[in-house]
């Protein structure tokens, strides 16, 4: 039998359609594992990748330091520091820390040294308000007659709250004029009851003031803070009244 033309060529289509097949979709079913990679919701590199840290992962631990330390204890005021600059034995001056002396303490019977510090007192802990040292020669009459009613002068101080240190230094030995000695110190304080003040010797004369050619007249009184150990006043002879050492021993008092 003989086809017709058109109807051959519907069948040769026809053919070739049910050899080749349907042209391929165009979802992701048909994408390659490298496509999927690059845009698929699976992407290794996105979601599982081993190179990025978890989520939860937050680094080395931070090593707790804990309380900062307490401020420093207040331990009050510093030590006392003797002054350094402007030392010497003259009104406005500084006595050196060096001075010493042979002698007796109050109410002491055996010899020693008494060194200034013992009455250097800065910060009042001590309770020293006034510092007299007496420089005494044998033959004066005033020295002898300060001399006599010191013990005396010393309870009065002590009845109004006052703690004035006293020291007396002897220049010679009694009667001959010879460098002082211990004999000196033991004769003036027996003879005038000093047992409530300090009595020593001093053969340098270390309290007399050099400047104008060193000249004196006994008893030299010298008043001295505790606080900075100035010599605030030098009297030659002595004011009965005590007036300089007790505005110095009240003001003092009166800080504490």
């Amino acid at each position: 039998m003989k086809l017709h033309p058109l109807a051959f060529g519907l069948c040769f289509i026809l053919l070739i359609e049910t050899a080749c097949g349907p042209p391929p979709s165009t979802g992701t079913r048909g994408r390659s594992n490298a496509d999927a990679g690059v845009n698929g919701s699976a992407d290794a590199g996105l979601g599982n990748d081993a190179g990025a840290a978890p989520a939860g992962d937050t680094g080395s631990p931070v090593r707790d330091a804990g309380q900062p330390p307490p401020p420093p204890r207040d331990t009050g005021p510093a030590p006392c520091t003797w002054p350094t600059t402007n030392l010497g034995n003259e009104i406005g001056q500084s006595l050196p820390s060096h001075l010493a002396w042979q002698g007796l303490g109050p109410g002491e019977n055996q010899e020693r040294r008494i060194g200034i510090d013992e009455f250097f007192d800065c910060d009042g802990e001590r309770g020293i308000h006034a510092v007299l040292i007496i420089t005494s020669q044998y033959g004066c009459s005033r020295c002898t007659s300060q001399a006599d009613g010191l013990t005396e002068m010393l309870a009065s101080w002590r009845s109004e709250g006052l703690n004035i240190l006293v020291l007396t230094l002897k220049l010679e030995d009694p009667g001959d004029q010879s460098p002082a000695s211990m004999a000196a110190v033991n004769h003036w304080r027996d003879a005038y009851g000093l047992n409530t003040s300090y009595v020593a010797y001093d053969n340098g004369y270390t309290m007399v003031a050099r400047s104008g050619g060193g000249s004196f007249g006994t008893p030299l009184n010298s008043i001295v803070d505790p606080r900075n150990m100035e010599v605030i006043e030098a009297i030659q002879g002595y004011d009965r009244s005590y007036a300089a050492v007790l505005n110095l021993a009240r003001a003092r008092a009166a800080q504490r």
